[in-house]
């Protein structure tokens, strides 16, 4: 075996438990070799970058040279299988991956990973055709020997010479950042011109660090919605639909994976890279793409209609089955083009993790580890997940200055962090600019820096910060990222007009309390009616639809009231909305920006389907761009969205004309951005510091059951947990409890109404019932909230009181759709204990007839029960369950059991058991004799 190979098993023998889960898997090494005596050929030869991992924690490839590797059968059935090595190539993300995560460390990319590329998983061919054209003939590159191969010294990178027919394939694998960079340098070693091209594809099968296999279930193009059935793209057929890059993700939540670039362009740096321009590509199940894993690939090439290969429930579809879910495969094709004798064609392509912003141009590589996605946090919008983030920069000194004998150590380079206006050093908020220095980086090593970033609550959208690395040998870059940034529930409000619109769900929707602004006198709010072709007064938000705001004065940022929520509907789809022929006012309906080119529409003049944006747009329904007012500027002016990558951004209203007579559906897709957090309703957890009293009200024939008030932990939990009532169903006897409440100064009525302040509480009941007669209200759970409360209820109608611990329920008469009011108090006090004391059992004389007197003392009121044990067996109960007040009480004994018979002479227990009314229980036991 060779020795590169032991070099790759290291690499996951340093995780310890990570290495023995992820080969706990069928299909990985160890596993499925253990069992063969001899799984890896004689001549087995693999090169792994990197060669060691200390050397680049974030991205590996493995190049096959040589040999086989033999799985048995109960990873792949039913006998098992050997599979050629050479020529194959394989993808994995390093041991550290990206530092926002966990989920995608050692996360394998490509069956087989991190040890081998083998059989069908990842394969090339050379295409040969007569300059003349004719029939194409397709060569594994592998089905004939290496000639030569090695792993270079200088940079990161190893290599392979191999021929097929005319053509000899210079195979070159560097590694450099987070990018493998693969070079196919095709040359015609015939004596005349010819055709040649390139096949390359792959099975994207991950496995991550805990074991868990997966397919890329989260497959974008950044231009359309992420791809849930199979798709070709042909570059000269439809140049503006051809992806420049495809992400292959885990999921939407755990969007961590394998990029494959698919053009030439400038990078991070405005560097040109030498993409080599990919002419097709297909993105399908494997199967139909690759042929069968095991042998050698032939590239079969199929596709069927609609066939699914994502699971996509992660983004909130539904119905569709898991059948291929772990099973996507991409094929990319440079078609043949003329190469004359002697003279070689190179093929360039670039494979790297999908999270970052890098620069891999000499004379070293950044890269960039920022969130892509800032997103607001689990049920509190007014507040970021991840505040402050860390924003990582690695520095790769792999080329440019890592030639054998040329080697130059990088030392003192300085990282300068410039961040946009609302971003700043989460350790001082003046500063906008953060510097740090690596001290030294030896050659084919790579260092890192860390800034935390505060992002301040009025940003949103996409924001771009720049990141310059300076070397001591003058040698600079600058590279710029962009996050995505959610919105807060807060609104610019400059003076004069403001094209805004409001993706927030909300309690009171009027302007008015949304802006804490009065109609008319402050400002006015217009919408645009495309029927009547003009302005009209729009009095609330309407989401997916845009306002103008003229204000009378600039407000700046307005922390917006109405109680405002996340949308609902973020990964199912926001409600449709209408648009008329000629100029419509249109807004996000989400706190997300979203890419121009995943809006769905259905026009009137053909409605028999559906379109994309791009297809409406050749379709002839709408204008080929949405315009925007550019408020901010210093002369406000219309801007315009052109490309279908742009984004659709929050807080904004855009223009779209409609070309046609006929209306048009306009449908907003979920939002589909990587790395979207779950979202899951808040669970409210009982405790002392956290708790609700549940009321029921119940009629003869109807019952409503779920209001609850009680105390959060904070003002944010109390908004959180804050549930409104609904109207009173339409139904016979219908009844109804609600806590009545003022929220930003309306009346309104709750389910759930929960106080953020400790200490005495007050709430307003109201209790309707439609029909007369009794209604009964209780507290089920009385006994879960903190035993220290005393609580209280008063019928503001007749002042009766209840004690809530001293009773079950209230009742009282009402009459026809009537509603009584109650004052329900909790005041917290010390627990009541029903200490009992000075017990005193006396007999005045031993007559047959004589009883026994039992005195006892209660330090506060309780519920008691006296009784008469021998042997731990109950003989008589003087008292059960009576409510005592505290001070001095008693009962008797007259020495009869039960069953009123006459105790036999002996000694008995006088058993006192006290319960105060916050269940605080004591227990005294005195002994007494009978004597007769």
């Amino acid at each position: 075996m060779n020795r590169n190979l032991y070099k790759a098993f290291a690499i996951l023998a340093s995780s310890g438990a990570i290495y023995q889960a992820a080969n706990a898997q069928a299909s990985y090494d160890p596993t499925c070799t253990v069992t063969i005596t001899t799984p890896y050929s004689t001549d087995l030869n693999e090169y792994f970058l990197p060669v060691n991992d200390s050397d680049n924690a974030l991205f590996g490839v493995t190049l096959g040279i040589s040999g086989t590797v033999q799985y048995n059968k109960a990873c792949i059935g039913p006998n098992g299988a050997t599979m050629n090595v050479r020529g194959r190539l394989g993808f994995t993300i390093g041991s550290l991956g990206s530092v926002q995560s966990t989920a995608d460390d050692y996360l394998r990319l490509t069956y087989g990973m991190p040890l081998h590329a083998l059989g069908g998983c990842g394969y090339a061919m050379t295409v040969e055709q007569a300059v003349t054209g004719g029939a194409l003939t397709k060569t594994l590159i592998g089905a004939n020997a290496f000639t030569t191969a090695y792993v270079g010294a200088s940079d990161r990178y190893c290599s392979g010479t191999t021929q097929n027919g005319d053509i000899q394939i210079r195979l070159v694998v560097g590694l450099t950042g987070d990018a493998a960079r693969i070079s196919w340098n095709l040359t015609n070693t015939s004596a005349n011109a010819i055709k040649a091209g390139l096949w390359f594809g792959q099975w994207v099968t991950m496995l991550n660090s805990s074991g868990i296999q997966s397919g890329a279930e989260f497959v974008t193009t950044g231009i359309s919605k992420p791809l849930i059935t199979d798709v070709r793209y042909i570059r000269n057929d439809n140049p503006a639909i051809f992806p420049s890059t495809v992400n292959f993700g885990v999921t939407q939540i755990n969007a961590y994976g394998l990029q494959i670039n698919n053009a030439a362009g400038l990078d991070a740096a405005g560097v040109q890279n030498d993409q080599s321009q990919v002419d097709e590509l297909a993105v399908a199940q494997d199967g139909l793409l690759l042929g069968d894993f095991t042998k050698d690939g032939t590239f079969p090439d199929q596709e069927l209609p609609d066939t699914r290969f994502a699971d996509y429930t992660d983004v909130g579809q539904t119905g569709f089955p898991d059948n291929f879910y772990d099973e996507t495969a991409y094929i990319q094709k440079w078609y043949p083009t003329a190469v004359p004798a002697g003279v070689s064609r190179e093929i360039v392509s670039y494979y790297k993790s999908t999270w970052s912003v890098a620069s891999y141009s000499k004379p070293f590589a950044v890269v960039l580890d920022a969130p892509t996605l800032l997103a607001t946090a689990q049920n509190d919008p007014n507040s970021f997940e991840k505040d402050p983030f860390t924003l990582r920069v690695y520095v790769d000194n792999a080329s440019g200055y890592s030639t054998i004998d040329k080697e130059i150590a990088l030392d003192s380079v300085r990282i300068t962090v410039s961040l946009p206006q609302g971003m700043s050093d989460a350790a001082d908020a003046t500063r906008s600019t953060m510097s740090k220095i690596i001290s030294r980086i030896e050659p084919r090593k790579m260092g890192f820096v860390d800034f935390f970033v505060h992002t301040d609550s009025t940003l949103n959208g996409p924001q771009t910060y720049t990141v310059k690395v300076d070397a001591a040998t003058g040698a600079s870059k600058t590279l710029s990222g962009v996050i995505n940034v959610a919105t807060q529930p807060k609104l610019r409000i400059n003076a004069d007009a403001n094209l805004v619109t409001s993706p927030w769900k909300f309690a009171n929707n009027s302007w008015e309390t949304i802006l804490g602004l009065k109609f008319d006198q402050d400002f006015q709010a217009f919408e645009w009616d495309p029927q009547q072709g003009q302005y009209v007064i729009q009095t609330a938000p309407r989401r997916g639809y845009g306002t103008w705001i003229v204000s009378k004065d600039a407000q700046n940022f307005i922390d917006l009231g109405g109680s405002p929520v996340e949308p609902p509907d973020l990964k199912t789809g926001a409600p449709v909305i209408t648009l008329h022929g000629g100029w419509n006012m249109i807004g996000n309906p989400y706190n997300y920006s979203f890419p121009l080119g995943q809006l769905v529409g259905v026009s009137a003049a053909n409605p028999s389907q559906s379109y994309t944006f791009q297809e409406m747009v050749d379709q002839g329904f709408i204008s080929n761009s949405v315009a925007y007012w550019d408020q901010d500027a210093v002369t406000p002016d219309y801007k315009y969205l052109t490309q279908l990558s742009d984004r659709v951004t929050p807080n904004k209203g855009y223009w779209l004309y409609v070309n046609t007579t006929q209306d048009l559906t306009l449908s907003f897709p979920p939002v589909l951005e990587p790395f979207l957090p779950a979202r899951s309703a808040a669970t409210f957890v009982q405790s002392d510091k956290q708790w609700r009293l549940q009321l029921v009200a119940r009629t003869n024939v109807s019952a409503d059951s779920q209001t609850y008030v009680g105390v959060a932990k904070s003002a944010k939990d109390a908004k959180t947990f804050r549930i409104y009532k609904p109207p009173v169903a339409p139904t016979k006897g219908a009844v109804s409890i609600a806590v009545q409440q003022s929220i930003d100064g309306k009346p309104t009525r709750l389910a759930q109404s929960l106080s953020e302040k400790a200490g005495q509480q007050e709430w307003t009941l109201q209790v309707y019932s439609k029909d007369a007669g009794p209604v009964t209200v209780t507290w089920p759970n009385l006994s879960s909230i903190p035993k220290n409360y005393r609580v209280r209820m008063v019928d503001n109608a007749t002042g009766t009181a209840r004690d809530l611990r001293k009773s079950s329920g209230y009742t009282f008469t009402s009459v026809e759709r009537a509603t009584r009011t109650i004052t329900l108090q909790a005041v917290p006090g010390t627990p009541a204990r029903a200490v009992i004391g000075n017990v005193i059992v006396t007999r005045p004389s031993r007559s047959p007839g004589s009883s026994f007197t039992i005195s006892y003392a209660l330090a506060s009121d309780a519920t008691t029960t006296v009784r008469v044990l021998q042997g731990g067996q109950e003989i008589y109960a003087a008292v059960r369950g009576r409510a005592d007040q505290a001070g001095q009480r008693t009962a008797t004994w007259n020495l009869r059991d039960s069953a009123n018979r006459s105790v036999a002479p002996g000694v008995y227990q006088i058993e006192i058991v006290a319960e105060s009314v916050d269940g605080e229980r004591v227990r005294r036991v005195v002994p007494v004799t009978v004597t007769r």
